[in-house]
């Protein structure tokens, strides 16, 4: 068990962890325990925001779902050693994108998105993120679910950097981040 750890106790010898199963417990139960986590998170918040440390939003379940598609598309890769030709696509029209200016507002939210990863996180979280998404789901999410992908990528983004990703970037002209794309 690592530590700092979380157990949810229901009785006096009766606890389980985040991630166990939760079928067998009452509803009552369970309710009871949503309460109590949601205190303590606003009582977590509260002290981090007291002591001037920023707090990130709770990844939003359309941000969970997008950083699944992309464990999915890493996967795929590591056990195919290709992409798929949806993923081939939605590179494509990616790097199309990301090289030309544009009026329309949804694509240019996409835009700036797809920078954004490229400049913060790599080449190859780049890739799976514009291969295993596209263009329609990302250019739709809200700001909310923007931040909370971000987010999901500053926090576990280091399992789905493959050296795969890397040649697929190189193949697919994926640029490095400059400051300037070209």
């Amino acid at each position: 068990m690592s530590y700092p750890h979380v157990r949810l106790h229901i009785a006096e010898n009766s606890a389980i962890t985040w991630n166990d199963d939760y079928s067998s417990l009452e509803t009552a139960d369970l309710e009871h325990l949503l309460q109590q986590c949601r205190h303590s998170l606003a009582s977590l918040e509260a002290e981090l925001t007291r002591r001037n440390v920023p707090t990130y939003p709770i990844s939003t379940g359309k941000a969970d779902k997008c950083f699944e598609a992309m464990e999915r598309l890493v996967l795929r890769v590591k056990l195919t050693g290709r992409l798929d030709n949806k993923a081939v696509e939605n590179v494509h029209v990616a790097m199309h994108t990301l090289k030309n200016p544009t009026t329309d507002l949804k694509t240019q939210a996409y835009q700036r998105f797809i920078f954004d990863i490229l400049r913060l996180y790599g080449r190859d979280l780049f890739l799976a993120c514009v291969g295993s998404l596209g263009k329609h789901k990302m250019a739709n999410m809200n700001d909310d679910d923007r931040l909370g992908l971000l987010y999901l990528l500053k926090q576990k983004g280091q399992r789905l950097k493959v050296d795969e990703l890397l040649q697929f970037a190189v193949e697919y002209q994926v640029p490095f981040f400059d400051g300037n794309i070209s």
